[in-house]
């Protein structure tokens, strides 16, 4: 999948009693969900900026909604994406791989 490039957005999620992390990665135009293993691209995973529905072009933050919709904003695009936590399917993560993964991000980041 790659590294993460530009983390704009990073926010953590519940959806079924689970927590996910999610991230808005800018750069690559994606939009990447945590699992066990890591994380895998749910969104613009081919990583080309562009308008169709499964791509877009440098998104920079993203909200949720209480019918665990995604709402990313996508900046070129001039549009909000929506897209729902659910049907994407993001696998679960447990509590200590989030404290992990914001403590590499922070290492990253710093």
């Amino acid at each position: 999948m790659g590294g993460v490039q530009h983390p704009h957005n990073v926010t953590r999620t519940v959806s079924g009693g689970l927590y996910y992390l999610v991230i808005v990665d800018q750069n690559t135009n994606r939009f990447i969900g945590s699992s066990p293993y890591g994380y895998r691209c749910l969104v613009g995973c081919s990583q080309q900026a562009g308008s169709t529905s499964s791509q877009l072009n440098q998104p920079y933050s993203m909200s949720f909604d209480n019918q665990e919709n995604i709402y990313i904003k996508d900046k070129n695009n001039a549009r909000v994406q929506m897209f729902n936590l659910i049907q994407i399917q993001i696998p679960a993560i447990s509590f200590m791989n989030i404290i992990f993964i914001i403590y590499i991000l922070h290492k990253i980041l710093s």
